[in-house]
């Protein structure tokens, strides 16, 4: 059949609808603490056929631009890049994630506070390969400064990474334990956005605030508390969540007028629950999102 007759459009929806997953809404890269670069994402977003892929590093947008240009090389295009972030946030004197997405990613104020949130996940970055290093476990100088020389948005995750390919440690969660988190108090503390200057800083930039895998505890009055702020959805499928916690979360959302979004939570190949494509929205939820 020739590309774009009825009969082969009609096969297109078809297979649509029978995706399991349309669109997955939170994905990591190489700029932040993803192992993927951002064209091999796209790659992997293509491969599971997906309509639709978003890119949501930790506090930088550095990644869209390669994300997208790769996109535009695929054939019909056929995956849309959705530009996002997942921004650190306090709720209450806790750490919470919200994800912008469908943002401009050079918005001048949106691009100034993940600047600031980024200098300082330097500095910690310096800080703990320091305070290993006054412990004796001292970490190649060449490949410290390579890595932080190339990343935008440095965490934790890569002194783990580091860590573990020195052989100082079997695993990344064997590094957190015997490493990281005893170190964790020689560190300036991680900057974090008030949740209603995040919102505020997303809806600045055009995009739509989701609170990402959201915690065990959290309830109506949470969410209503965020919707309140300008909070305009929930991630209620993401791999933390078994099936009555997305049912439960959908329900919530739709009872207070909150929209749903999901993700996988990539950050690479080091699980597979996490790929590119496990988790996110079916084909009319997706459609539904983008309708609103």
């Amino acid at each position: 059949m020739p590309r774009g007759s009825p009969f082969t459009r009609l096969c297109q929806t078809a297979a649509q609808h029978a995706r399991p997953v349309a669109a997955d809404l939170h994905a990591h890269t190489s700029a932040s603490d993803g192992t993927y670069c951002p064209s091999q994402v796209i790659a992997f977003a293509h491969r599971a056929q997906l309509l639709a892929i978003a890119i949501t590093d930790h506090d930088t947008c550095a990644a869209i631009p390669e994300a997208e240009a790769y996109a535009n090389t695929l054939v019909n295009r056929e995956v849309q890049i959705v530009p996002g972030v997942e921004l650190t946030c306090e709720f209450h004197g806790k750490e919470v994630h919200i994800l912008g997405l469908f943002i401009q990613p050079n918005h001048a104020e949106l691009t100034a506070e993940m600047m600031r949130l980024c200098t300082r996940r330097t500095e910690r970055f310096h800080a703990y390969v320091a305070a290993l290093a006054a412990t004796g476990i001292v970490l190649d100088r060449g490949i410290v400064e390579s890595l932080a020389s190339r990343t935008a948005s440095l965490g934790r995750r890569h002194v783990a990474l580091l860590l573990e390919r020195a052989g100082h440690a079997r695993s990344r969660s064997d590094a957190w334990r015997r490493f990281i988190a005893p170190s964790s108090s020689q560190v300036p503390p991680k900057l974090l956005v008030p949740y209603e200057r995040g919102i505020h800083l997303i809806h600045t930039a055009g995009g739509m605030a989701s609170l990402a895998h959201p915690p065990e505890h959290f309830g109506t009055n949470e969410f209503s508390e965020l919707h309140a702020a300008g909070l305009d959805a929930i991630e209620a499928k993401f791999p933390a969540a078994k099936v009555n916690r997305r049912q439960e979360l959908s329900r919530t959302a739709s009872s207070i007028g909150l929209r749903i979004t999901g993700g996988s939570d990539c950050h690479g190949d080091d699980d597979e629950r996490r790929a590119i494509g496990a988790h996110g929205l079916s084909f009319e939820e997706w459609k539904e999102l983008r309708k609103s």
